[in-house]
């Protein structure tokens, strides 16, 4: 199963579902690890040799913390927005809504490691939460 890559009006859905979920509070106290983690992208740009080994084994480590804490701060509030997920990971995977939901439940399991996993989508869900933390 591939999930297909981030769409622009992607981050205006992300932006809803977050706004549904209420986790403001725990957004902002994620923040900081955020910023950390962009400050040592901007960093990696300009980094040579072991410099940047280093600065891509902590931007990796930053995104594994916040990959890893998104998904179950998500899944704890997810049915203040369990019509907007379904609906985006229906898309995701090409399915229609019913599709989706008739489908086995290691399918949303799957697509939540995806995303977990994809440098894009972890890109997008960081901007997103920028964007929302403001």
């Amino acid at each position: 199963m591939e999930i297909r890559s981030p769409k622009s009006t992607d981050i205006f859905t992300i932006i809803r579902i977050l706004g549904k979920l209420k986790i403001k509070n725990d957004v902002v106290s994620m923040s900081s690890k955020i910023a950390l983690m962009n400050n040592k992208n901007k960093k990696l740009k300009s980094a040579k040799g072991k410099e940047k080994e280093q600065l891509e084994n902590e931007v990796g480590e930053l995104q594994t913390e916040l990959g890893v804490n998104l998904p179950f701060i998500l899944l704890e509030n997810i049915d203040k927005a369990q019509d907007d997920v379904e609906k985006l990971f229906a898309d995701l995977v090409g399915m229609s809504v019913q599709e989706y939901q008739d489908s086995d439940a290691d399918l949303t399991v799957d697509i939540f490691y995806k995303i977990q996993s994809d440098k894009k989508w972890m890109n997008l869900f960081t901007k997103a939460l920028r964007l929302f933390q403001r």
